[in-house]
């Protein structure tokens, strides 16, 4: 004989949310988000001027690396180009710049995986930022369709190859 007692199941208590119970059940007016929606998709401001002043802060950045660290490890040259990028990489789509934001993703995706350049890395940056330039003054909204696509691929296929050259044959 066993004086075991059958198992109970355990019992679940709910805690109370009380952060819900002070703020309410929250959520924003589907109205509102509507609005929001409409006013993105419906705005004309031009992007490119500001788009402009971007890139030349980047032109700047990227001359003066060539000229003072063209073979250094230089993560100062990284952070200073790094933000104007960011920038165009952030707001180009929200002005239906897609293009653009994804040739922005494409670069930054390179300068977060090197920490040295060379003379190929700078030729790299270049080729992105002349890009970036193209698109800009071309006013080239949306994704560019087919040419857009084959652009992208050719700008990742040369990235690729910089860092199967570069980096990858040092790990």
């Amino acid at each position: 004989m066993s004086n075991e007692q059958p198992q109970q199941k355990p019992k679940f208590i709910k805690p109370q949310n009380r952060l819900k119970v002070k703020v309410g059940s929250g959520g924003i007016d589907q109205k509102l988000i509507k609005e929001a929606d409409e006013i993105i998709n419906n705005n004309n401001i031009d992007f490119a001027p500001y788009a402009m002043k971007l890139l030349n802060k980047i032109k700047k950045t990227l001359d003066s690396g060539k000229e003072n660290n063209p073979e250094a490890p230089s993560p100062t040259f990284i952070k200073s180009i790094s933000p104007p990028i960011m920038q165009i990489k952030a707001h180009g789509s929200l002005f239906h710049y897609h293009l653009l934001t994804d040739v922005a993703n494409n670069i930054l995706h390179f300068l977060e995986h090197t920490d040295v350049l060379n003379a190929d890395a700078y030729d790299l940056i270049e080729a992105h930022y002349n890009t970036m330039i193209v698109i800009t003054k071309s006013h080239i909204r949306g994704d560019g369709g087919k040419a857009g696509d084959t652009l992208l691929q050719e700008l990742s296929a040369a990235r690729e190859r910089y860092i199967q050259k570069h980096i990858a044959k040092k790990k």
